[in-house]
């Protein structure tokens, strides 16, 4: 009797070791395969290979291998309890063994294990359950993001159709000049050439405007074409702009600007509209006064050995103004100890010599045009010779009029001799 009790205590003991060591083992596998899992999502969301709808897919998949792996465990764990109750049942079986308590116990024993089947089979069908909910709630986020994937996808198909159709319609093809540099008083032509496409339905619609030069300006229409006739009245331009073929139409839509003023000065924006299509072009204007005929002069005393100055003065053009001095005759080499000034448009000789003298031409340049002036330069001895000879000069023209006078008074006293003498005889 005892005996048996003792078999039957440690074949429970040992069917309850086993199961726990299942347990044990189930965990261990469940959390291995959530590790590797979070890892292939975390390598996945890295390295940004697959989509999210991959990414959601590979993770239901691992979640369903996973729950299949629990379900096999539990079903290996059913089969080794059943093992366990047949080997007790064998066991039981033993007539001499066998008495009523022990029958008793071994009946409550067995019961408990079918119970603990049930609970488990229980168990296993909501894990099963449960496992189904979840496949389906992530096959139905799976199809949402499916469906959000595909609207976007359309989406961007329908902007890069409206975008080709916008790169389609009305181009600029102008390749001129963007900056243009001109004279005030002339005339400049600002290119705009243009094409249409067939898309292009809507009326032709063109607009010159400079545009504003701070925040405190507004933009300033030039010249507007629109509905088959052009609008050249603007008070900016007034009476100075027209375009440069009568009918833009044809795809040009340069213009013409007479009697430039400093006033033009400007960023000008040509704007070609025809819907579906817009396009535009910007060109810098700048409007500058050439420089007026210098006036040159020698600044000081031009005598030999002092240093003397040349200057070239323009009292109108736009700066910066740029002077450039040259000889024109003799040997036409400037003087080896001048120093030129080209912004302010001096030269200055060192201790002048003779071989300074000659004629000298001063040129004054801007980006639009030059002029020129003419200057004789004559180096005289210095002042204390001029001096010296001056007084010689007057040392000679006193003793010339001192030999006049004694002449003179010499005629008028022989003269007076010979009437006394006519007055005696």
């Amino acid at each position: 009797m005892l005996q048996v009790v003792v078999m039957l205590q440690v074949v429970v003991m040992l069917q309850v070791v086993v199961m726990l060591q299942v347990v044990v083992m189930l965990q261990v596998v469940v959390m291995l395969q959530v590790v590797v899992m979070l890892q292939v999502v975390v390598m996945l969301q890295v390295l940004v290979m697959l989509p999210v709808v991959v990414m959601l897919q590979v993770v239901v998949m691992l979640q369903v291998v996973v729950m299949l792996q629990v379900v096999v465990m539990l079903q290996v764990v059913v089969m080794l309890q059943v093992v366990v109750m047949l080997q007790v049942v064998v066991m039981l079986q033993v007539p001499v063994m066998l008495q009523v308590p022990v029958m008793l116990q071994v009946v409550v024993m067995l019961q408990v294990l079918v119970l603990l089947q049930v609970v488990a089979w229980q168990v296993l069908v909501l894990l099963q359950v449960v496992v189904m909910l979840q496949v389906l709630v992530l096959l139905q986020v799976v199809m949402m993001l499916q469906v959000l994937v595909l609207l976007q996808v359309v989406a961007w198909q329908v902007l890069v159709l409206l975008v080709l159709q916008l790169l389609q319609s009305v181009e600029i093809t102008s390749k001129g000049p963007r900056s243009i540099v001109v004279a005030s008083g002339q005339t400049v032509k600002l290119e705009c050439h243009f094409t249409l496409a067939p898309e292009d339905l809507a009326p032709l619609d063109i607009e010159w405007s400079l545009l504003a030069s701070d925040i405190q300006n507004e933009e300033k229409v030039v010249i507007l074409y629109y509905g088959d006739r052009a609008y050249d009245d603007y008070p900016f331009m007034k009476g100075r702009v027209h375009f440069d073929m009568a009918d833009p139409w044809n795809g040009d839509a340069s213009i013409n600007v007479t009697g430039l003023r400093l006033s033009d000065t400007g960023t000008y924006r040509c704007k070609v509209k025809k819907a579906p299509g817009i396009r535009s072009r910007k060109i810098l204007l700048t409007v500058m006064v050439k420089p007026s005929r210098p006036r040159c002069y020698a600044e000081g005393p031009t005598e030999q050995g002092k240093d003397v100055v040349l200057r070239c003065v323009c009292e109108e053009g736009t700066i910066p103004l740029r002077y450039t001095w040259e000889k024109i005759s003799d040997s036409k080499l400037l003087p080896a100890s001048a120093v030129l000034d080209a912004v302010g448009g001096t030269m200055n000789v060192r201790n002048a010599l003779t071989s300074v003298s000659g004629t000298y031409r001063c040129k004054a340049t801007n980006r639009v045009g030059n002029e020129e002036c003419i200057l004789h330069v004559d180096i005289t001895p210095p002042s204390n010779m001029a001096s010296i000879i001056i007084i010689i000069a007057g040392a000679i023209i006193a003793v010339l009029l001192i030999l006049i006078i004694i002449a003179i008074i010499l005629f008028c006293c022989c003269r007076a001799r010979q009437r006394k003498k006519y007055e005696k005889e």
